[in-house]
């Protein structure tokens, strides 16, 4: 996807109460406002600087701007150039607090007063917590969600059941097969992940059954919520196993026409290589232009 940086404009911002978070504003060439349409915040991908994975973040806020869209991509509090918290408050309420505060500064330049959240791995789930709590939020694209419990008992289990799956679906092609003949294929993990899939795909540990009870009325909520919502999710990433378990294998069958899906075949966690990252930036352009036309 060209995109020409003649016909958008980049502007650094502080933001936030303490004027500590650092950001870039894109917009179209000569944008004055549009408050029809809500502005998109892109949110940090765990620890990495705001141009996102791959540069993700900055493809998707220059492609939003060719559409039209005006975009803020930020950092949380001691991460690149913003400073860290003067506080002790929790990263998680810590986050939402600073989305809000970015959302409040973009109404004061720009009289926009409605928002997309965009988030990858662990920034989807700070859009979700925000979505459920500020009513300014109309759509949330939700990319690859990471860190739904800070438990490793849930980690190993979920990667296990991940790892199963594609291991089970890798079977079925022949250049697997092929691996696999020739001893490329690691055989001890092989066997490890089908036996848990099989054997432990039921058990009621006390630690995963605690995730899927905190987690799944927060879930339903969200996908409960009266705003477009974009799930986006990697093939080769563990974070589709996450919804599986929490909301069980038939989640998808019951969501609303508000909620859109998207896999993209063969990608991993950060769309690594040009094709998947054209990919995940197509997915989003199509979510946001389709749900807010000009």
């Amino acid at each position: 996807m060209d995109i020409s940086t003649a016909a958008i404009n980049e502007r650094p911002l502080v933001l936030g109460a303490a004027r500590s978070l650092v950001g870039i504003m894109t917009t179209p060439a000569g944008f004055a406002g549009d408050a029809s349409r809500p502005a998109l915040i892109i949110l940090n991908a765990g620890l990495v600087h705001r141009v996102g994975p791959n540069r993700l973040h900055v493809k998707i806020a220059r492609c939003m701007a060719e559409r039209g869209f005006l975009s803020v991509r930020f950092d949380f509090s001691g991460i690149g150039e913003s400073l860290p918290r003067s506080d002790n408050l929790p990263y998680t309420q810590s986050t939402v607090l600073e989305v809000r505060e970015v959302m409040d500064a973009v109404t004061a330049l720009t009289g926009i007063r409605s928002f997309c959240l965009l988030g990858l791995s662990s920034g989807a789930l700070v859009s979700l917590e925000t979505a459920l709590t500020d009513p300014r939020v109309v759509g949330a694209a939700i990319l690859n969600p990471h860190g739904f419990a800070d438990s490793a008992e849930w980690g190993a289990h979920v990667e296990n059941l991940s790892e199963s799956h594609i291991y089970a679906r890798n079977l079925l092609t022949p250049h697997s097969w092929g691996r696999l003949l020739t001893g490329k294929t690691n055989y001890r993990r092989l066997a490890e992940t089908l036996w848990y899939r099989v054997a432990r795909r039921n058990t009621k540990v006390a630690n995963i059954s605690s995730v899927v009870h905190e987690m799944r009325p927060k879930l339903t909520a969200f996908l409960g919520l009266n705003i477009r919502i974009l799930l986006l999710f990697s093939e080769k990433d563990r974070s589709i196993v996450n919804f599986d378990e929490i909301l069980g294998e038939r989640w998808q069958r019951n969501l609303c026409g508000n909620v859109e899906t998207v896999t993209i075949p063969e990608a991993n966690h950060t769309f690594a290589g040009p094709v998947h990252l054209e990919q995940a930036v197509g997915a989003i352009d199509g979510w946001m232009t389709k749900g807010w036309p000009k």
